[in-house]
């Protein structure tokens, strides 16, 4: 109050309002923009208008703290939400903006190419920087709206291709206030909780269906996740900010579960081919071998082969119908061990046969022998030589 009870001065009035005009609490107006400029300081001067009435609204702010701030432009239709207040030194009134969003068609579209342009000059889009899944996926993070089109259909496929993979689902809005908020807070769970991949999905929809997925703060947060993501967001026709940033994009949340059923079943049919050329080079070394000898460096070599095969606890399942293989394997191999043993020159000798020798060959028929000449008879335990005195043939 000034010395003259019952009046203000214009200061103590306009701090007066402001402070009423707080009290109203966030609010959301639409309008075109007509000028949009920021100072030095990055403040920001924007007035936007009524369509329908001849009414301006003041816009002001600090701009890195509004969000949406620079994806919107003159001649854009705009929903700005923030605080009403009053200027007390000039008594200047405006909306103290938290956000905006672009309003109908025309502006979501040129939001969209606008917000394009700035992250792929960031980078966000480059193909270098995008991750493959791993060899062989067996958790992945689902985050999308809980019972919608998208989930039905994305667990339908994953169970009709018998995929084994463990669904972890972050249920969201895909649209709507609380749909960014959740989005962003579900991805960065995903990312800490140690998926091997993120599903980020939801069926069609127009622009503003889908501008959650078309939002700065969301493609941040896709950019700086963890684990690779696959973005699966409306129809073929459409195409978002989440897609151009994600790892991996799917057209549809039903070929986002395509596309994983055939990573994995990739996977197995090049670990099966994998392990049928070790098994083709195991038989190639038994078909050369003579002597037991031999069978043990094979044996030697085979260890050293099937150690180059990486099994881990996630590929249970593969183990098993390999390890049946191996034993198959193995259950050949001993009955091939057991032949060359019985056919072994030095296990023939045990029981008691010889092996006589010419000066040149192993002798085979009595016609290869003359009466006077020498032989060489060897044993078990030894040789020695002997002379031929008679002949009798058999049969």
């Amino acid at each position: 109050m000034s010395n003259l009870e019952g009046y203000f001065t214009v200061a103590q009035f306009n701090e007066l309002i402001n402070v009423q005009l707080q009290t109203i609490g966030v609010v959301s107006v639409v309008g075109e923009i007509t000028e949009k400029h920021l100072t030095r300081n990055s403040g920001l001067m924007m007035t936007i208008k009524d369509d329908e009435e001849n009414a301006i609204l003041k816009i002001t702010g600090f701009a890195p703290r509004i969000k949406g701030v620079n994806t919107v432009d003159v001649g854009m239709k705009v929903v700005v939400t923030g605080v009403p207040r009053l200027y007390s030194p000039f008594g200047s009134f405006s909306i103290q903006a938290i956000s905006f969003l672009p309003y109908g068609e025309g502006s979501l579209r040129a939001a969209f190419e606008k917000l394009k342009v700035i992250l792929e000059s960031k980078g966000y889009f480059a193909e270098d920087r995008k991750r493959s899944l791993p060899q062989y996926v067996t958790e992945i993070a689902l985050v999308t709206a809980e019972e919608s089109a998208a989930y039905i259909d994305f667990m339908k496929i994953l169970k009709e291709t018998k995929t084994c993979i463990d669904i972890n689902l972050y249920p969201v809005h895909v649209q709507g206030k609380h749909a960014v908020q959740e989005i962003i807070q579900a991805l960065v769970a995903a990312s800490k909780d140690g998926a091997d991949a993120v599903v980020l999905t939801r069926g069609g929809g127009s622009l503003e269906d889908l501008s959650a997925f078309n939002d700065e703060e969301v493609a941040n947060a896709v950019f700086s996740c963890k684990v690779p993501i696959i973005s699966a967001v409306g129809h073929e026709k459409d195409t978002s900010i989440c897609d151009l940033v994600a790892d991996i994009v799917a057209s549809t949340p039903s070929q986002a579960a395509y596309y994983l059923a055939d990573h994995n079943q990739g996977y197995i049919k090049s670990l099966r081919e994998y392990t049928d050329s070790i098994f083709d080079h195991i038989n190639i070394l038994l078909k050369e071998l003579d002597y037991s000898k031999e069978l043990i460096e094979c044996e030697s070599k085979i260890i050293r082969l099937l150690k180059m095969v990486d099994y881990t606890d996630k590929l249970r399942l593969i183990e098993q119908v390999v390890n049946n293989l191996l034993l198959y394997f193995r259950i050949d191999i001993d009955r091939k061990y057991k032949l060359l043993n019985t056919l072994n020159p030095q296990n023939v000798l045990k029981r008691g046969y010889a092996i006589v020798q010419s000066e040149k060959d192993s002798i085979r028929s009595i016609g290869q022998v003359n009466i006077g000449k020498e032989v060489k008879v060897r044993l078990i335990d030894g040789r020695f030589t002997s002379k031929v005195i008679s002949i009798d043939k058999v049969g």
